[in-house]
């Protein structure tokens, strides 16, 4: 039933992909020869990526539609750019992984949730890692394994753990072990890495993320390093840099095809007719969440109306983003926020706040975007519906209240 549900909307185009796209290169920046380079590779590696930065800058600027979008574009790019560093290259050896505070406020893309805290590390099935810390005071808490799929080299799910399976002591103190295989006799949590096993990521959600976070997470792994001026480090660092350069190409690139494709069915939750490769192998799904939206694009006197039945589910939410898949500050709710009337929900999107609707969520400027609307480990929900009121429409339906 989740499956199929998931299928309904915009975010589930692109897991569908994960397994459907054709390999690509994630990194198809052309880069002309730099005198200053071209006897280093590391220097290469470097060139390479700050020629991603320039092009990046050409895409914000050709895609963007008004002055709040390329001004959000630009924020976006050092977003990413930071990101795309600090994992591949500063956290990115997996025998000695830490982990990047991926999406919380103070950095956004692929969709993230106002609500949640990511956090990833690299890592490798050469190792064993071993995953501590505490969770009690949160509304979630998940770790997923993602693996690269042997036949397109895109991302999917390895294996995956959360609340309320996660064993946890009195305190909330946990520890889970990822290692290929479980070792025999051992009953704690236990995460399987596969042969292409490259990323784990942590997913806490809180009704109120502002509180302080009880998270404190350290992994450990055994490993062997060469020394920093050894030819193997410096290719090795070379690799990290062009695993930056892709990581940033291939998001940015993703960005974009979805805002693109999804412009064709605006103001509904329908699905595309068809999908760009693009999408692929960049998106970190969760199977504990039903996604559901699409886009908006609005006009000043527009906007849509969001109907749904309550799920059953801990949590859930509806919140905008921008067409750089960011979440749009103050543009959010989640079942804590959300008034709902006889076991249904709704929720009106437009630029200008409406008479007597307690659940308005406006557009802060801009006129297009996405809709995210997650329902969290829920037991057999019902998507919800969307349709568009025009200028006209919206002041008749004002006039009739």
């Amino acid at each position: 039933m989740r499956l199929a549900l998931v299928l309904l909307f915009w975010l589930s185009t692109c897991f569908a992909v994960f397994t459907l796209g054709t390999l690509r290169g994630t990194n198809t920046i052309a880069v002309n020869d730099a005198q200053w380079s071209l006897e280093d590779s590391t220097a290469q590696a470097w060139h390479r990526f700050t020629t991603s930065l320039e092009a990046a800058g050409e895409s914000v600027a050709k895609f963007s539609q008004s002055n709040v979008e390329r001004l959000s574009g630009y924020d976006y790019l050092t977003d990413l750019a930071s990101v795309s560093l600090e994992m591949k290259v500063g956290r990115g050896d997996p025998g000695n992984p830490t982990f990047t505070e991926w999406m919380q406020g103070h950095r956004k893309f692929l969709g993230d949730s106002p609500d949640a805290r990511y956090q990833t590390a690299e890592i490798s099935p050469e190792h064993h890692y071993v995953i501590k810390g505490t969770a009690h005071a949160l509304d979630y808490f998940g770790i997923i394994v993602y693996q690269k799929n042997p036949i397109t080299g895109w991302n999917q799910i390895a294996s995956n753990l959360s609340t309320p399976a996660l064993t946890r002591e009195e305190s909330g103190a946990f520890s889970v072990l990822l290692s290929p295989e479980k070792p025999p006799g051992y009953s704690g949590n236990w995460l399987r890495l596969t042969e292409t096993s490259h990323m784990v990521m942590t997913r806490e959600y809180s009704h109120n993320p502002l509180a302080p976070n009880p998270l404190s997470i350290n992994v450990a792994a055994h490993h062997s390093r060469a020394t920093s001026d050894s030819p193997a480090q410096q290719s090795m660092l070379a690799a990290r840099i062009d695993a930056a350069s892709a990581f940033f190409n291939l998001t940015l690139k993703s960005s974009i095809a979805l805002a693109e494709t999804m412009e064709s069915v605006a103001n509904t939750f329908e699905r595309p007719l068809s999908l760009s490769n693009d999408y692929v192998g960049i998106f970190y799904p969760t199977d504990d969440n039903d996604y559901f939206g699409g886009a908006f694009n609005l006009g000043a006197d527009d906007r849509l109306i969001i109907e749904g039945e309550v799920p059953n589910a801990n949590y859930w939410s509806v919140a905008l983003q921008n067409v750089w898949m960011q979440s749009i500050p103050g543009a959010a709710l989640n079942n804590r926020s959300i008034a709902t009337d006889d076991g249904k929900y709704r929720i009106v999107v437009s630029a200008k706040k409406p008479i007597d609707e307690p659940n308005w969520l406006g557009t802060q400027g801009y006129h297009r975007g996405l809709i995210a609307i997650r329902y969290q480990q829920a037991v057999d929900a019902t998507p919800p519906t969307v349709r568009l009121e025009s200028g006209s429409q919206a002041t008749e339906a004002r006039l009739s209240q």
